[in-house]
């Protein structure tokens, strides 16, 4: 079910984590709860288009999950492998957007507590972890789809561990999946104009809703073109044409007939 939308564009510190690159993917950002998946919450990027994959970008919200405002316009989210940022077309729709984010976060914190309160489900018996590895693990294993809730399997949790004994450790695991992050976010990008439209999607908008595909699949949307210039305004009082580049001769004036003298007395 879809808790909250708005169009946004999704940047990316990569490869360089002191610069933000626009990744040319733009769409219907969503909040999702996934009740295919276990109920687990997403942020998703819909594509508009009317052909191609319904899902350019997609990012579970994980235990400690934080939805970092960098100006009213521009959002910072953590993500498996990289920092991603979020750019809102329109202020009040990243407001309300942030509040339905923040909200699913606490009440995704809430959930995990109270797991934690009840003792250590399979996975983390199996494997013997503190609460601190373990919830790193939960976020690691989020890159493969895995969310918490499976974790609490028997026969999930024999998966994990055979899966974490092929990459020799959980903490070879965890920083396969999450790199070390940037000390600091990039600063983001310059505002879009005052009262700006949203961007266009590639091609007209699909009368259905499109389906959240289960699986992250990005696809290249096409760059956002401006429209052209307006017409000058019209001139009043405009000059006139100017003259022929070649003006005949004025006509020669006629000769005047000479005056008969007076004879003499």
């Amino acid at each position: 079910s879809v808790l909250g939308a708005a169009v946004a564009r999704l940047f990316v510190a990569h490869p360089d984590t002191s610069r933000w690159t626009y990744t040319r993917r733009f769409g219907a950002l969503v909040l999702v709860k996934d009740t295919q998946n276990n109920d687990a919450s997403f942020l998703r990027i819909i594509n508009l288009g009317s052909s191609g994959q319904a899902v350019l970008w997609e990012q579970e919200l994980y235990r400690g999950f934080d939805f970092a405002r960098q100006t009213p316009f521009f959002f910072t989210v953590a993500g498996d492998k990289y920092v991603f940022g979020l750019d809102f077309a329109d202020v009040d729709e990243a407001a309300k957007f942030e509040e339905k984010v923040k909200k699913r976060a606490r009440k995704i914190m809430k959930q995990s507590a109270a797991a934690t309160t009840s003792g250590p489900n399979a996975t983390q018996r199996t494997l013997s972890l503190d609460d601190d590895k373990y919830r790193k693990l939960v976020k690691a294993l989020a890159a493969y789809n895995i969310t918490e809730n499976m974790l609490d399997d028997p026969n999930t949790a024999k998966l994990i561990k055979d899966f974490v004994n092929q990459n020799g450790s959980v903490d070879n695991l965890i920083r396969s999946v999450h790199p070390k992050a940037p000390s600091q976010a990039p600063p983001p990008p310059p505002p879009p104009p005052t009262n700006a439209p949203p961007p266009p999607p590639p091609q007209s908008a699909p009368s259905r809703s499109p389906v959240p595909a289960k699986s992250p699949v990005m696809r290249t949307a096409s760059p956002h073109q401006a429209p052209p210039p307006p017409p000058p305004p019209a001139r009043r009082n405009a000059p006139p044409p100017p003259p022929p580049r070649h003006r005949p001769p004025p006509p020669q004036p006629k000769s005047m007939p000479s005056t008969p003298q007076q004879p003499h007395a």
